[in-house]
């Protein structure tokens, strides 16, 4: 990758949390690379039909109260410290339910053994990768989503979760403060604590859920995929030195 990278013309890539580790990684000029971002697909929006609402927790055996964490699971992902939080959390919220939605991938273990280690079995949902049209029901009805990576490129579920209505906690490090900026609880994905405080603090602080909320909606509503086409065309054209599109 590196080698290919310093052959291009230009690297493409999506946010400036990446766009600085490719260039002190690979040792490519800042003016060769460029950061993109990405953005939440339009059917990504608030969910209210009570009726879809309760089909989607009936589906997956939810209570009315559960957090969601969408994503592959590997490493990098921190699933092992999440269950721990998740299981200092419940003695806060023993109604509280937690869904991994997502593939396990190598060298990630199964996941039941881990939930069982923790005794979470019945807490725990592992529903494995979901069609992507449930998602926008089960993110509107979650009283939160959580995604404490250890390092992600650009954590598109989180704007995802965002457009949905649903309060967001991430993690203080890579792209998150980027992205999601104070449109998110941010903590320490290092520390179970963190990530348990932030649980509960997302889970029972109507005030911060109301605002979390709010600003979810709006950080959202900045990107999207037209803006994210006209990017990429000028880095096409850079690239190819082609003349600068008029207004």
């Amino acid at each position: 990758a590196a080698s290919s990278a310093r052959k291009a013309r230009h690297v493409l890539t999506v946010s400036e949390c990446s766009r600085r580790d490719i260039i002190a990684a690979w040792d490519i000029a800042p003016s060769q690379v460029t950061a993109v971002p990405l953005a939440p697909d339009p059917s990504f929006a608030q969910v209210t039909d009570p009726i879809a609402l309760a089909r989607v927790r009936a589906v997956h055996d939810l209570p009315a109260r559960y957090l969601i964490h969408v994503g592959s699971i590997s490493p990098r992902r921190n699933i092992p410290r999440l269950l721990d939080a998740f299981a200092v959390a419940r003695s806060a919220a023993p109604d509280l339910a937690l869904l991994l939605a997502g593939r396990v991938e190598p060298p990630s273990l199964p996941l039941g053994p881990e939930v069982a280690r923790r005794g979470l079995e019945k807490a725990v949902r592992i529903a494995g990768y979901l069609p992507e049209q449930d998602l926008p029901a089960l993110y509107s009805g979650a009283t939160g989503v959580v995604y404490p990576s250890l390092y992600e490129g650009f954590g598109l579920p989180v704007l995802e979760a965002m457009a949905c209505g649903a309060p967001v906690l991430a993690s203080d490090n890579s792209c998150f403060p980027e992205v999601a900026g104070a449109a998110a609880l941010l903590v320490d994905p290092t520390r179970t604590e963190a990530i348990a405080r932030g649980i509960v603090e997302l889970i029972s602080n109507a005030s911060l859920r109301a605002r979390l909320i709010a600003l979810g909606r709006e950080r959202a509503g900045t990107f999207s995929w037209e803006r994210t086409a006209r990017g990429t065309l000028a880095v096409y054209r850079k690239a190819l030195a082609w003349p600068e599109a008029g207004p």
